[in-house]
């Protein structure tokens, strides 16, 4: 058996880095403290969730971590994904397989139909490993829609309600964790 002693490891061409493959390699993260609301019926951008970097290779793998606390009005539904956009062109991570008119998303509820919803929130976890395929520039943002195109809206990090100044209407928040590992 042998034993490796060393006060310091330094990359061979300056700029490369150091890679042990299965390592995190760089953490990026975002925190909502935030709220936000909408009727669209149509995928929107969760404000504050998302980050911005450069791998450190094309080969590595993303894992991405977070939650997003929210809520819709009376009999409605939710769906969360998480996005890659490189170079303006987007591809949806990890959402479900094509299943006729459904919405395909990372995580959600069917409608939720309960008289008391407009002061319910849910987190919802998600946790996702995506192979980055590119070294430029990339960056992993939340997206949400209603599942009902009529009008129905949501909200994140509080209920969906009139929004009044009561010890029942908790706040929450919502993150976003990916962190790049190296292959």
């Amino acid at each position: 058996m042998s034993t490796l002693f060393v006060d310091t490891i330094n990359e061979k061409t300056s700029g490369n880095g150091i890679i042990i493959p299965g390592h995190v390699v760089a953490i990026h993260n975002a925190l909502k403290t935030d709220t936000q609301t909408s009727t669209s019926g149509s995928w929107v951008d969760i404000a504050g969730l998302s980050v911005t970097f450069t791998p450190k290779s094309s080969t590595n793998k993303i894992l991405i971590q977070g939650h997003v606390t929210c809520s819709t009005n009376y009999d409605a539904s939710m769906s969360i994904k998480p996005v890659k956009v490189i170079g303006g062109t987007s591809t949806d991570i990890a959402i479900a397989d094509s299943a006729g008119s459904r919405v395909l998303s990372h995580t959600g509820y069917g409608y939720f139909n309960n008289n008391y919803n407009n002061y319910d929130y849910t987190q919802f976890p998600m946790n996702a490993v995506h192979t980055l395929s590119s070294s430029s520039s990339t960056t992993i943002k939340i997206q949400i829609r209603n599942g009902d195109t009529s009008g129905a809206g949501w909200a994140v990090n509080k209920a969906y309600d009139n929004d009044p100044d009561a010890v029942w209407e908790a706040r929450a928040t919502s993150s976003l964790i990916v962190m790049e590992i190296a292959q």
